[in-house]
């Protein structure tokens, strides 16, 4: 998700962590790696592993939707990946990557909450819509509430669709980019 320094890193010009869902034969790239080196990156990408095992995987040249599209699903079984994962990229340039994939699977994380925030910003593909945010003590939950419906409509959301929300900062902004796939979408 951040830019690491080159010189003290082993040459690691970028570091950056992905979710990978399970079931999905797709990863998604963090999308400020994707622009930082646009000119840079091609389509076949080599990843290392802690092992020294090389394997190789498409990348689908879009910065608006960047994901390795080919070879993920090999990796996972020659891992014995079953659930989320979660794994992190470190770019060495030339299209090179270190890869860890951390052991075990991915669980909800509970962070304190601000109850300050009582609206959130949510940037999508085809607009940008203001949402009142609901917060609960009991039961504890926080929901998106007036704003969400308008916003569904406008990308064509649908039950079961599949967004992901990015968030910079948790607690210094109220700015969510949201992330509507086409291919997940299209379903």
């Amino acid at each position: 998700m951040a830019p690491t320094g080159s010189g003290n890193n082993n040459n690691i010009l970028w570091t950056f962590n992905t979710i990978h869902i399970a079931y999905v034969s797709v990863t998604y790239i963090d999308r400020h790696f994707a622009v930082a080196f646009e000119d840079e990156l091609v389509e076949e990408w080599e990843l290392v592993d802690s092992k020294s095992q090389i394997h190789f995987v498409t990348y689908n040249l879009d910065v608006e939707c960047p994901r390795i599209t080919h070879g993920w699903m090999d990796i996972r079984r020659d891992y014995h990946i079953s659930g989320d994962r979660h794994v992190q990229f470190r770019y060495t340039g030339n299209n090179h990557f270190e890869i860890t994939v951390f052991p075990g699977t991915c669980t909800e994380f509970s962070m304190q909450r601000s109850k300050h925030i009582n609206q959130v910003v949510l940037s999508g593909p085809k607009s940008v819509v203001v949402c009142k945010l609901l917060i609960s003590d009991s039961p504890r939950s926080t929901k998106i509430g007036k704003g969400w419906k308008e916003f569904c409509s406008e990308h064509q959301l649908k039950e079961g669709d599949r967004v992901l929300f990015e968030v910079d900062h948790a607690d210094a902004d109220e700015f969510i980019i949201v992330f509507v796939n086409k291919f997940l979408c299209d379903e």
